[in-house]
């Protein structure tokens, strides 16, 4: 019995997990099917309509959908010069549109009477909405039909206080504005707007409560006819959207047209001269904040618009006047400090530079690290290392793996003398940017070397090759650090380590015969600059090395070829001269040597002199 029951769970135990795996799936599709269907019985809310004017002429096509009893919202200016609208609901068949019970000119929208049997849509606005959202909207095609068509929010942004606009990323006809549009959860978000071409826009469908649906309806034929895009909430209402999602050219198309219409309006000013610096039209931009200053010669903003335009421009010198009367105007106003530094920056007077800096960062000390690091760099240009150090750092509390200025901060501390932090920052600069450590491991070397430190030097040319033991450099630059403190032995396994590493390496081959000179293993130095010749032909002081090792071995005639290139080379070359008059000396070319010593005269009187000692 007790098998039994056992056998009996597991077989239960089975059977739901079976139901649990069929049973999910079911879920989404009927979720997503319910709001498919949602969506489809919204087109009976829906009306396609047709315009006509005075003439009878259609001048209009557009959508519109209930939002109450024989009430239908729609586009303000798909209407405004009508004389007759026919209607068309989803199945087709006419809907009487009788007149126009009110409308909003500051958002394109009307209110008018349709007898429509599909039930009012309530309005939910944009807070499900944001950037990649799904949308759905409905509305008529050309020939009047109602269609759904689906895509994701491109671009949003704020076009008035506190109201947004989307950009819905489909393939539309116009005849979609004043259709209504829904989120993925089927709730009413928004409103399809069309005010110039293919452009589209989202209004926010909670601005629907703005309009009255109170009162009779006025017939079309009694309206006063407007352009609503020729009037100034029209134009207004464009060049706000327009702005608000970058369209540069049609935003300041409509601006324009504003300011046609209200030249003084400061606001539409200002967004003109700020669209035009987007589109760099930067001497259209000058001419609006000069035009807006004229006005309003008082408005701070103007001025440092002004003067960050001329800073665009690389006018820096014209950015002063207008960014120092901003200041004057409004003395807590942050922002103009940095651009007047950056003004003062790119003059190169930068005591004024550090000043600006200095104010902008008391009025906003977690300014990010762009300020401090123009402060730092307007120090070190002072030479002010240690005010240079202090702005570094706080640029990299805020930006702590900013390669450009961490090298910053290391050359300040190199330059006050402060080795040690210096080596320090450089390093930390090799493990942030592993790619380019050889680099700063360069900088370090250099740095000791300078400094008279070749131990240190030595020291990290030796961490470099850790780092990369198959690093010719750094073999090379440990080498050379032996050499500086003139330990020929332990310099030459160095330099030959950097040859086996890169064979053609010329200054490897150049300090290792050096060192075998030194050593007096003069063999082995003409081997090192023999080759050397070979990789540097026109190398003089090669020529010259491998000559004067072979006179040190008393080989005079193969010093001869040598030296007489080094004169093809550098004909004014004296100790060329010099060396090869010795050499013929010892050869007993005593004529040939004294025809040297008349050319060498010419050159070098000195050596002549010490010459002409030797002379036969």
């Amino acid at each position: 019995m007790e098998v039994e029951m056992k056998n009996t769970k597991r077989t239960y135990v089975g059977i739901i997990c079976a139901c649990l795996l069929i049973f999910t799936p079911m879920t989404f599709s009927a979720v997503q099917e319910g709001v498919d269907a949602q969506i489809a019985k919204f087109k009976e809310s829906v009306v396609s309509f047709v315009v006509e004017g005075e003439d009878k002429t259609e001048i209009a096509r557009g959508t519109g959908f209930m939002i109450g009893k024989e009430l239908m919202v729609t586009n303000y200016h798909l209407i405004s010069k009508a004389a007759k609208i026919e209607g068309l609901d989803y199945k087709g068949k006419k809907v009487k549109i009788d007149g126009i019970v009110s409308h909003d000119s500051n958002f394109n929208l009307a209110v008018l009477k349709a007898k429509c049997k599909g039930l009012p849509l309530k309005p939910a606005g944009f807070a499900s909405i944001k950037f990649g959202a799904e949308l759905t909207a409905i509305g008529g095609n050309e020939a009047g039909e109602l269609e759904t068509y689906d895509g994701k929010v491109i671009n949003m942004a704020e076009f008035d206080e506190g109201i947004s606009t989307a950009e819905p990323g489909f393939s539309a006809p116009d005849t979609l504005s004043g259709g209504p549009v829904f989120d993925q959860d089927g709730n009413l978000v928004g409103i399809m707007l069309y005010p110039d071409g293919p452009s589209k826009f989202v209004l926010p469908s909670d601005l629907i409560s703005r309009l009255s649906t109170a009162g009779a309806a006025v017939k079309f034929k009694k309206m006063q006819p407007e352009d609503y895009f020729s009037t100034y909430d029209g134009v207004w209402l464009a060049a706000r959207l327009f702005s608000a999602l970058q369209n540069s050219n049609k935003a300041t198309k409509y601006l324009q047209e504003v300011i046609k219409l209200k030249p003084d309006f400061l606001k539409a000013n200002l967004m003109l001269a700020e669209v035009q610096v987007k589109q760099r039209s930067y001497s259209s931009a000058v001419s609006t904040f000069q035009k807006i200053i004229q006005t309003n010669p008082e408005l701070d903003t103007a001025h440092k618009g002004l003067g960050d335009v001329y800073i665009k421009m690389m006018k820096w010198s014209d950015a002063i006047p207008p960014l120092e009367k901003a200041v004057q105007l409004n003395p807590e106003n942050k922002d103009v400090y940095q651009s007047i530094g950056k003004a003062y920056q790119e003059q190169r007077i930068f005591d004024k530079a550090a000043a600006a800096y200095e104010k902008h960062l008391e009025l906003y000390p977690q300014r990010p690290g762009e300020v401090p690091a123009m402060l730092g760099a307007s120090y070190f240009e002072l030479k002010q290392y240690d005010k240079a150090i202090s702005a570094f750092k706080k640029a990299l509390e805020i930006t702590p793996q900013d390669e450009s200025i961490l090298e910053k901060l290391a050359q300040s501390y190199q330059e006050s003398g402060d080795l040690e932090n210096a080596e320090a920052a450089y390093t930390q600069l090799t493990q942030i940017n592993p790619d380019n450590a050889k680099y700063f491991f360069s900088l370090m070397i250099r740095m000791y070397d300078t400094n008279g430190m070749p131990d240190k030097a030595a020291a990290v040319a030796e961490k470099m090759i850790e780092i990369d033991p198959n690093n010719a450099d750094a073999y090379y630059n440990l080498g050379y650090m032996y050499v500086k403190q003139e330990k020929w032995q332990e310099a030459i396994p160095h330099f030959q380590k950097a040859i086996e590493v890169r064979p053609e390496f010329d200054y490897a081959y150049m300090n290792l015969g050096y060192c075998y000179n030194q050593i007096k293993q003069y063999s082995k130095a003409i081997a090192a600059y023999t080759k050397l010749t070979e990789l540097m032909p026109d190398n003089s002081d090669a020529w010259l090395n491998l000559a004067v090792n072979f006179m040190s071995t008393k080989k005079w005639s193969s010093a001869v070829a040598p030296l007489q290139k080094v004169i093809d080379l550098r004909p004014d070359y004296a100790n060329a001269y010099y060396n090869l008059a010795i050499a013929f000396l010892n050869l007993q070319r005593n004529a040939e040597a004294r025809q040297l010593y008349l050319k060498l005269r010419e050159i070098d009187v000195n050596l002549a002199n010490r010459l002409r000692n030797y002379l036969r």
